[in-house]
């Protein structure tokens, strides 16, 4: 019994699941607590940034399998390195996207408090 939940295809298993379970409690919590535009916010954050990660793994997950595989030590050496500076230079490139546009994000209102809204006499 012991061997079966040391097997590495059930411990995959099990990490997908609980990963499944915990972003059902993640975005439980949300929706309750959340208004419905934020919420909204929430879902386009995370298809754009969904977006943005499948296309940097496909990017890099793909040609490493490829050339990574049955390659001679030296060759994974160069392979390896290769797919870690390409990851660095998208991940840069998106960083800088980030801060190139950030001045052109509108600024959210300031909340009112109730020490500032009394009126002068």
């Amino acid at each position: 019994m012991l061997a079966v939940f040391k097997n590495r295809h059930v411990l995959s298993l099990t990490g997908n699941g609980v990963m499944a379970v915990f972003s059902i409690l993640t975005y439980s919590i949300l929706y309750r607590f959340l208004p419905e535009t934020d919420m909204g916010n929430w879902v386009f954050f995370q298809f754009a940034f969904l977006l943005l990660d499948t296309f940097r793994t496909g990017l890099l997950q793909t040609p490493l399998i490829k050339f990574y595989a049955g390659a001679d030590l030296a060759r994974q050496t160069t392979v390896a390195g290769s797919s870690w500076f390409i990851g660095l230079l998208v991940t840069g490139f998106f960083v800088v996207l980030n801060l190139v546009t950030l001045p052109l994000a509108p600024t959210p209102p300031m909340p009112a408090c109730c020490c500032c809204s009394a009126t002068s006499a």
